[in-house]
């Protein structure tokens, strides 16, 4: 399934936990139902971004690795 991103967030190069403060951050922007393509590199981030969304309830969507980082789909509730 396709689905409209809403933005694009680049935390490939971040330490743990920034890419889940700026992930937080800009979901807070966004309306219920939008996505956020979020850009990390390293499975500290992985691991975090999966914390989060447990706690926070918003859903990851989709995730797709590729050769030098990892995009993951996660859509505010």
């Amino acid at each position: 399934m396709e689905w409209v991103v809403s933005r694009r967030l680049d935390c490939r190069w971040m330490y743990t936990p920034l890419a889940v403060v700026h992930l937080h951050f800009t979901l807070r922007e966004l309306h219920p139902g939008e996505v956020v393509e979020l850009l990390i590199n390293n499975e500290e981030s992985y691991a975090d971004v999966h914390s989060w969304s447990r706690m926070t309830g918003n859903s990851i969507l989709q995730e797709r690795r590729k050769e030098s980082h990892m995009s993951i789909l996660v859509q505010k509730t």
